[in-house]
Formats: C-alpha cells, structure tokens, sequence
C-alpha cells in the first residue's frame, strides 16, 4: 500500500467516524427534543398535539406538532387558530375563527379551515376549546407519533446503539496502528550503564569522551573519571624516577 493510498484510507475513516458521531449526536438532540415536547411542556401548561389533517393546508400543514396556550374564552378573536372538541365523538381538530357569536352570556365560535372551501357545519362553545396555537413546528408530529409507540422507541434505542458500535469499531484503527509504529517504554526500567574507554589522538593525549544528550552520565561520574585518566596519563609519561641511597 503506497503512501497516497495509506493516507487516504485514514481520511475517509476519519470522515466517516464524524459523520457517525454527528448521526449519533443529531439523534440524541431529536430524541430530547421530543421530550420537552411531547412531556415537558405539557406539564408546564402548554399541550403539544399532532395535526393529522389537510384542513389548514399551509398554515400549519399535516404532520405539523402544535403548541398551545390555554388562553380565557373572552381573549379569543377573528382570525386566532385554535383547537377544540366538536361533535358527539367529541373529535379534536385545529381550525381557524371566523367569527365570535354571544349567545345568552356564552362565546360561540364559528371555526373554518383554511383549505376547506366551507366553515364548520355549527357553531362550537368557546368552552370546547383546548387552546389557542401559540406554536407550531413542521414535521415534529411525526416524531412524536414515533416516539408514542414501543415500536418506534425500540426502533431508536437499536439506530442510536448501531451508530455506537459503528463509532467504537473504527475508532480504535488509528490507535493500533500508532502503538504499533511507537515502541513501548518502561517507567520504572532502570537507566542504562555506560562504559567508555579513553581514546588517544595523534599527539598522545587521552582525548575527553563525547556524549549524547540521552546518554550523558552524571556530572560527578565526569570529574572522577577524568581525574583518573590524567592520573594515569601522567604516571605513563613520567618514567621511573632516580632510586636515593640513604647512607649509614
């Protein structure tokens, strides 16, 4: 394998361990994000439902997740959108007013959706509202159904630990091949021992030995064995001295 293609390979590795931790990351977002939704929210007095119909066409489009602000029947006005029960089955649907009717002391809404070419066939009390839609977020109804039934749960839990393992299988690559290349060092190994021996030049005398910063002995180790070398050197040079008669 050439260099070109080595370095190649550990690019597209590393391209692809990101994109499966931004998978992975943009997946745990979602999946917060469909618990302050569809749980947070609701407690703190603001229901999240899911619109399933056309009726509203753009305005708030099917799939849509709806926000609502639980707001007194006297606020509400001509051209507010807003959810209610209606009917015998008491069915939910997010319509649009058109007009605000008082009857015997009582608000009466007349509701119409805006892809709907006629307004509902009767007028709803205001007290069949569940809220005005303060917010609505395109596609988030989808999740929210998902995440609603066990099926959908499993099917995140298995996406979210497949990216995982994915994440994990690669990451470790680049690691072996790096302990390979690089020799393991030892700690607690002890220093290595030196041994030198004086080396003469052309004149005859003794050289001082050289040393590399790695392999440098310790200061005091220097002094003596210098000191020693030029004791033997001049021992060497000197010759044997004239014998002394002491006489009797």
């Amino acid at each position: 394998m050439t260099i070109a293609t080595r370095a190649f390979a550990k690019r597209s590795i590393t391209g692809l361990r990101r994109l499966l931790d931004g998978l992975l990351l943009a997946l745990v977002v979602v999946s917060l994000g469909v618990v302050v939704l569809g749980r947070l929210l609701p407690l703190s007095g603001h229901p999240t439902l899911v619109v399933a119909g056309p009726s509203m066409g753009a305005a708030v489009p099917i799939g849509s997740a709806v926000i609502l602000d639980q707001v007194p029947p006297t606020s509400l006005a001509v051209g507010d959108v807003v959810t209610l029960r209606s009917g015998a089955d008491r069915a939910i649907f997010t319509h649009r007013i058109i007009r605000v009717a008082d009857r015997e002391g009582a608000v009466w809404l007349e509701t119409k959706g805006d892809a709907n070419a006629d307004p509902d066939p009767s007028l709803t009390s205001s007290d069949a509202v569940m809220g005005r839609v303060g917010l609505w977020i395109p596609y988030a109804g989808y999740l929210l159904t998902l995440y609603s039934v066990p099926s959908g749960v499993i099917f995140v839990v298995s996406l979210g630990m497949v990216l995982l393992l994915l994440g994990i299988s690669l990451e470790p690559h680049g690691a072996r091949r790096q302990a390979a290349a690089s020799p393991a060092v030892d700690p607690d190994a002890a220093p290595r021992a030196l041994t030198f021996a004086p080396v003469n030049d052309v004149s005859g005398a003794v050289a001082e030995p050289t040393y590399s910063v790695a392999d440098r002995p310790a200061a005091k180790e220097v002094v003596r064995a210098s000191r020693e070398r030029r004791a033997r050197h001049r021992s060497s040079t000197r010759g044997p001295g004239p014998s002394r008669r002491h006489g009797s």
